[in-house]
């Protein structure tokens, strides 16, 4: 019997951000590919609420444009070893996505869903004090 959706999500993420940590892109993009063959409103749900919860614990004061900006430079410095297609444009969309500012990611290039997924991973792991993160 397969897992539940919420078990393999869980799974495939946290195993994702593993890898990343590792600095292994394959281990990251076969995670990917897992998280891409489940429903993706869930997985950008929790993906989005992950982020959210981790920026909230770092500014529990409130987050200023200033974080916003730290916490892309410190992914995109994080992800080299293991994405090298990561676009800071991109990191901003998932950002104001999980933030629910949808407004601010107007005009943001579109993604297809892995590209966006392996960039919350190196949001993930920068924000859950990971490689470039603290």
């Amino acid at each position: 019997m397969p897992p539940p959706p919420a078990t393999e999500l869980r799974a495939a993420l946290l195993a994702a951000v593993e890898r990343a940590r590792a600095g292994d892109g394959t281990g990251v993009t076969e995670h990917v590919e897992r998280l891409g063959r489940l429903d993706p409103d869930q997985v950008r749900l929790v993906t989005g609420a992950l982020l959210r919860s981790l920026l909230e614990q770092r500014h529990p004061d409130g987050l200023d444009a200033d974080d916003l900006r730290d916490a892309v430079a410190r992914a995109a410095r994080g992800a080299a070893p293991w994405c090298d297609d990561l676009d800071p444009q991109v990191l901003v969309g998932v950002l104001t996505a999980a933030l629910g500012v949808h407004d601010a990611s107007e005009g943001l290039p579109a993604a297809p869903p892995g590209t966006v997924v392996r960039h919350a991973v190196a949001l993930l792991v920068v924000l859950g004090g990971g490689p470039g993160g603290g």
